[in-house]
């Protein structure tokens, strides 16, 4: 009964701390990629189990890439809301908006096929056979990857998990923000209902510190070769 009664805590506070993070990476122009996946959400909602669902997010993304690449510079709330805003230009944070957009682009495009998938699947007619999203070919599957994440990737889901706080939780999941890599939004919001059980804990806890590890270490060889070329 405790661990049914603390599923709902996971996806919220997973919520909470992506929000929090992008305010203190982006500061007040975290309100720019919130608004996109808004969009992305509605977008998917409008068109999910209708032929228009994978032209409309691709076009979508697409859509936002461009606008990243040519106009964010000029995306300022001075310009955008008058005069009167242009104090918020002043809270940029540590992290440029534009930056991570990529993957949080990858993610919202991932919720939005699989919620057109689910979708299809609820309105399949009652004997006729399951649907299913396209699957990987077990040849280009990466190497270790279990059945089980396999399984989750694929499965739809009820369609009440394609919810918008589930949407924003997967798009501003912190550990995979600024640089992945990402994952799919069924796997996603099956982990958050129901972790993994394929790998040990102290195993992903041991992978972890070798990532921030090397992470770490190639940090310090950055700074050691900027510190070279200035001294040349």
């Amino acid at each position: 009964a405790s661990s049914r009664a603390a599923r709902p805590v996971r996806p919220t506070l997973t919520l909470v701390i992506g929000l929090g993070f992008l305010a203190y990476v982006h500061g007040t122009f975290a309100v720019f990629p919130v608004t996109i996946a808004c969009v992305a959400y509605l977008l998917a909602k409008r068109t999910a189990g209708t032929r228009y669902a994978t032209p409309a997010a691709w076009a979508y993304a697409v859509l936002v890439l461009v606008i990243k690449e040519r106009g964010h510079r000029y995306m300022r709330f001075g310009s955008l809301l008058g005069s009167e805003f242009r104090w918020l230009d002043m809270y940029t944070g540590e992290y440029g908006w534009h930056a991570g957009l990529n993957l949080v682009v990858l993610r919202l495009v991932s919720f939005h096929l699989d919620l057109h998938w689910a979708t299809l699947e609820k309105q399949r007619p009652s004997g006729a056979p399951k649907l299913q999203a396209p699957k990987h070919k077990p040849e280009l599957q990466p190497e270790g990857c279990s059945a089980e994440y396999a399984n989750r990737v694929v499965d739809a889901l009820p369609l009440g998990e394609y919810s918008l706080a589930n949407c924003l939780a997967h798009a501003f999941y912190v550990p995979l923000y600024l640089a992945g890599p990402t994952v799919t939004f069924n796997a996603f919001a099956s982990q958050m209902a129901r972790p993994q059980t394929a790998h040990r804990a102290g195993r992903v806890t041991n992978n972890q510190l070798k990532i921030k590890l090397q992470r770490t270490k190639l940090f310090s060889q950055l700074c050691k070769m900027s510190s070279i070329r200035m001294n040349i």
